[in-house]
């Protein structure tokens, strides 16, 4: 078996613009070496494990390969939608915004019931007001 350094950089030889970011080790025999990455042709909003590399980790030799600009649209938007979900892309501003648009429901549906549980108020007192008119005019 070679060296992980070895297999990184045969992987980045093998592969211009792959990146590993990420390296799962084997958990069990026959597991594989598997290095996980960006391209250079990705966009940034791509989830972190979309492209990956794997070794058999006896003989260092690669035994597959998984890169999402070779797949079908339908990969992309898979792709994009783990980091849009979780917020795990554009940083603390997008996690604020993310937030933000989390909590608004909540505060529209509270503000909401105080603006109709008021205004509820208001009627009542304003029809014993017309009521007592009435009655002191009679």
């Amino acid at each position: 078996m070679g060296s992980l350094d070895g297999i990184m950089k045969k992987a980045r030889e093998t592969y211009p613009g792959f990146d590993p970011s990420y390296i799962k080790m084997p958990d069990k025999e026959g597991d594989k070496i598997r290095f996980y990455g960006h391209t250079d042709t990705d966009l940034p909003i791509h989830y972190k494990f979309s492209n990956y590399v794997d070794y058999n980790p006896k003989t260092g030799k690669e035994t597959t390969s998984f890169f999402i600009r070779n797949q079908l649209f339908s990969t992309h938007l898979l792709s994009i939608t783990y980091p849009l979900h979780f917020g795990d892309w554009g940083g603390i501003p997008i996690k604020i915004l993310y937030t933000f648009f989390g909590i608004a429901p909540g505060i529209l549906a509270v503000s909401g019931f105080l603006i109709w549980r008021q205004k509820g108020k208001r009627k009542k007192k304003l029809s014993k007001k017309q009521k007592n008119r009435k009655l002191q005019s009679a």
